[in-house]
């Protein structure tokens, strides 16, 4: 379910040195009964300095209201451009970076083989070719055929 929802709708992607808003929850420097408490989320300027776009996290440095610097990695949920128009083209170019890798190659492989196949009866309809080049394009054919059978099964 996760899979398709991340096909369906992926996440933005952020390039290193990419200037970004980070989502940072730190601790509240009241001490409570119990422990310490939770404070509530607060908003730092960051700067990505490493990606891992398989498991979509991000490490940013950031400076704190502290004014201490510091580096941390961040799911992308918790990153967002700073500018909203460049967050909507993020996501669109996402979109259509997932839409490219989903693409069946079966109708280009069809396509190539029609193709091969026109030009083989063009070929062999004419007299002038000998059998021996005809059966050498045989086998050519043959072994297109072959091949693009096996890459039909690889992008199933």
């Amino acid at each position: 379910m996760q899979k398709h929802g991340l096909a369906k709708f992926p996440p933005s992607e952020y390039s290193i040195g990419d200037e970004v808003y980070v989502k940072f929850i730190g601790k509240d420097k009241r001490v409570y009964r119990g422990g310490a408490s939770i404070a509530a989320p607060r908003v730092l300027e960051g700067k990505v300095i490493a990606a891992n776009k398989d498991l979509h996290k991000y490490k940013v440095k950031y400076t704190t209201q502290e004014k201490t610097i510091s580096s941390d990695c961040f799911r992308v949920d918790m990153i967002t451009s700073k500018i909203a128009s460049q967050e909507g083209e993020k996501q669109q170019r996402a979109k259509e970076n997932a839409k490219r890798e989903n693409i069946n190659l079966q109708g280009e492989n069809e396509r190539v083989f029609n193709i091969l196949q026109e030009l083989n009866d063009i070929i062999t309809e004419s007299k002038v070719m000998s059998t021996s080049y005809k059966e050498a394009l045989h086998d050519k054919m043959i072994g297109l055929q072959q091949n693009a059978a096996k890459e039909d099964l690889h992008a199933l």
